[in-house]
């Protein structure tokens, strides 16, 4: 009888420490996911709540919306009513002279034209904004700027004057023109104002997200 009742007892007090581990372990458990709830699900679901905000202010300072991402996961998807996102004009006035001789007669024609040069960004590529939900930082990344066009908006004749017996024709009238318009779209892509583009657009994105002290930092855009 003593023997079964120590058994008995020594079952009991096993049967108590189970049940103790079990407990410890729930506990701890609990205490893990609180923890994972408090520093990574608050966290994301209010750089969530951020996303909207962030993606209404750029959509109406930009008419775009940039595909917004938390975590790696794409909280909200690029989307944009027009595919030309403009950052820069600038205004260029080209001269240019279109002579030809024959048989020592020579017609002249020249031509100066004033020009608007626009520049900025191609919307059908990405435009990405990352929010770090620690530290409520944002990375964008917009795509490389472009000029997207060189338009002559005045034109005005210097010189039109015909040979003894060269004549001028429409058709180097034209030729003329053409030349001015690929001379002054030569001199455009050869300034800085794609970099000029590329920096009005993250002036202005930074003044527009920088705000309650958040940090706003610009990545490059990637390689194809």
């Amino acid at each position: 009888m003593g023997g079964q009742q120590r058994r008995a007892s020594a079952g009991g007090a096993s049967r108590v420490i189970l049940v103790i581990t079990a407990c410890i372990i729930a506990l701890m458990a609990a205490g893990v996911f609180a923890v994972r709830h408090v520093v990574f699900d608050v966290p994301a679901r209010s750089a969530v709540a951020a996303a909207q905000g962030i993606s209404t202010a750029v959509a109406e300072a930009f008419q775009v919306r940039p595909r917004i991402v938390v975590r790696g996961t794409t909280i909200i998807h690029q989307d944009s009513e027009t595919l030309q996102l403009v950052t820069l004009e600038r205004p260029l006035t080209q001269r240019h002279q279109w002579s030809h001789s024959w048989m020592g007669s020579t017609k002249t024609f020249e031509i100066e034209g004033d020009f608007k040069a626009r520049a900025g960004f191609n919307l059908e590529k990405p435009f990405v904004i990352v929010i770090d939900p620690d530290s409520g930082g944002l990375t964008a990344t917009l795509p490389d700027p472009e000029i997207f066009s060189v338009d002559l908006v005045n034109l005005r004749i210097l010189t039109d004057a015909d040979g003894l017996w060269n004549k001028l024709t429409a058709s180097d009238r034209e030729q003329a023109i053409a030349d001015l318009k690929r001379v002054a779209a030569g001199k455009v892509s050869s300034t800085t104002l794609t970099q000029e583009a590329r920096a009005s657009a993250e002036k202005r994105l930074a003044d527009l997200l920088a705000t309650e002290g958040r940090p706003v930092t610009f990545a490059p855009a990637p390689k194809d």
